[in-house]
């Protein structure tokens, strides 16, 4: 962002997805900057930030992307009954989502996205 008024803005308020953001040991921001610890998904999504001086008050804004490694979701243990079919679905999320995948059965792989 580029800040620039005449006089300077005095006066600014920072906003995360429509929320006002506060000063944390995560998040630092000062009237033209914005700093993370250490960025993570949850800081993903739109940011704004509005400045005010004698003359009036102008704003801008931006949407950051945070890319993360995959995690899948699933519940640790199940119990099926032989000769049953049997289906466990696991929840992905990631940014990107990953294109390549590779399943095991007691450490020996099964198969990979490319065998599909």
């Amino acid at each position: 962002l580029v800040l620039d008024g005449n006089p300077l803005p005095v006066d600014f308020t920072w906003s995360f997805n429509g929320v006002g953001l506060l000063t944390s040991s995560e998040i630092t921001f000062g009237i033209d900057f914005i700093e993370f610890s250490s960025l993570s998904s949850s800081n993903a999504g739109n940011y704004s930030v509005t400045a005010t001086n004698t003359a009036g008050s102008g704003s801008g804004e931006f949407s950051l992307v945070v890319f993360y490694a995959p995690v899948y979701t699933v519940n640790a243990s199940f119990t099926a009954v032989e000769g049953n079919m049997y289906r466990i679905d696991l929840v992905l999320d990631g940014n990107p989502l990953p294109v390549d995948f590779t399943w095991s059965f007691n450490g020996v792989g099964l198969l990979t996205s490319s065998e599909i």
